[in-house]
């Protein structure tokens, strides 16, 4: 983690650096930093907040401003069903510390209670709230961990138990719009204000604040996209396959979200139509071929300029 004064000192470079590019962007706009989220600006940085991309919980870095408004609403409502499905994903692979972790049900000797519960590879460990189960349950389970362990000590015991997991569900709305956010701010990040301030975006902004609205659909592999091709690297990618579905493919992690390019207001509607329902359509990505942070979106927007022309042909992806 930071220091304080390293974070301030962080947060006043990146102040100066939105405060140059919007003016570059926006030439008539108020002198300041606009939210990228809420699109609200902001003369002096001080409501201003650093805004992790991926969120710190999933190890990203600090990479542009929020308002403290938008980044509370992310850490409170978003996030955190981003974070469980990042631990239930590490869970299935056999990455996390931990294999489960939540609420279960511990069947002893046909007394069924409600536990709290951690394990791992080598022990599991059983949390027996009080507050969870009646006063009779609690008391006939501990009657039978004392009948089990015949006065002696029961952590000494060989004990028996059937465990019924039941891992945290997560809301797929909440999720959904985690990643999208995830990734417009790290295309903001890259790109700048010439970018996410066009017109295509306008959806993707009210999707992030409106997460429990179907505005977009599908959208993310946080579940249903599945893209193929050498997109397993984090970061920035051309879209090349479908063809005429050009955008932006933005990857952390295992999670991703297609975003459009500028000036395609029917973006999403066009993907909705071409895949509909909850499938898992396939893409094929080219990575961009900019060399400095200046040559950033003149790189997009000259491919977005040849995949207007119908005798262009991408290279494919190796």
């Amino acid at each position: 983690m930071r220091s304080v004064s390293t974070r301030q000192k962080l947060k006043q470079s990146l102040f100066k650096q939105g405060r140059a590019a919007l003016a570059a962007a926006r030439p008539g706009a108020a002198a300041g930093y606009r939210c990228p989220l809420c699109l609200v600006d902001f003369p002096t940085p001080e409501a201003l907040t650093l805004e992790h991309a991926p969120p710190e919980s999933l190890g990203g870095r600090e990479r542009c401003l929020t308002c403290g408004p938008c980044n509370r609403f992310g850490g409170r409502k978003l996030e955190p069903a981003l974070a469980e499905a990042q631990r239930q994903y590490d869970s299935d692979k056999g990455l996390a510390p931990y294999h489960v972790r939540g609420t279960t049900r511990l069947r002893l000797a046909g007394c069924l209670i409600n536990v709290r519960m951690i394990a791992d590879k080598e022990q599991s460990t059983f949390i027996i709230p009080y507050e969870m189960n009646r006063p009779d349950v609690h008391e006939a389970f501990k009657d039978q961990l004392l009948a089990l362990a015949g006065g002696g000590n029961v952590i000494d015991q060989n004990v028996q138990a059937t465990i019924d997991l039941k891992t945290p569900e997560i809301p797929r709305d909440l999720e959904r719009s985690a990643i999208l956010k995830t990734a417009y701010l790290i295309a903001f990040s890259e790109l700048g204000y010439s970018y996410v301030l066009d017109r295509a975006f306008d959806i993707v902004r009210r999707q992030i604040a409106h997460p429990e609205e179907p505005l977009i659909g599908m959208f993310g592999n946080g579940g249903p996209l599945n893209a193929t091709g050498p997109i397993a690297e984090e970061g920035l990618w051309f879209i090349t396959e479908p063809r005429d579905l050009p955008g932006i493919y933005v990857r952390f992690g295992h999670f991703g979200a297609v975003l459009p390019l500028p000036g395609h207001l029917t973006f999403y509607s066009e993907w909705r139509d071409r895949f509909p329902g909850e499938g898992k359509p396939r893409i094929r990505a080219a990575p961009p071929s900019w060399e400095r942070p200046s040559q950033r979106l003149a790189c997009v927007m000259d491919y977005w300029s040849h995949r207007r022309r119908r005798n262009f042909r991408w290279p494919r992806p190796r």
